[in-house]
């Protein structure tokens, strides 16, 4: 089932990134997706995820833009320091 999810959402995700974090690589926008997997299967097997009120693509996007906005600030940072 996780195959299922993760094949389903990934062209989803990766499309968000690309049209909303252009500084973000398509290579960092994978990284994070794995990640954000990662994330939503600990919190399905530590019962922190127990209802879902969206899809569940909608809650793994939502997962991951987290992760895409930590990345743009922390790569903006480092830009303008140099």
């Amino acid at each position: 089932m996780l195959d299922k999810i993760y094949l389903e959402t990934k062209a989803k995700f990766l499309s968000y990134a690309r049209n909303n974090f252009s500084s973000i690589t398509i290579e960092e926008a994978e990284d994070l997706y794995q990640d954000t997997i990662i994330d939503f299967y600990t919190n399905i097997q530590r019962w922190l995820l127990s209802e879902i009120h969206s899809s569940i693509s909608a809650y793994i996007i939502q997962i991951g833009k987290i992760k895409l906005i930590k990345l743009s600030t922390e790569k903006k940072k480092c830009h303008f320091t140099n």
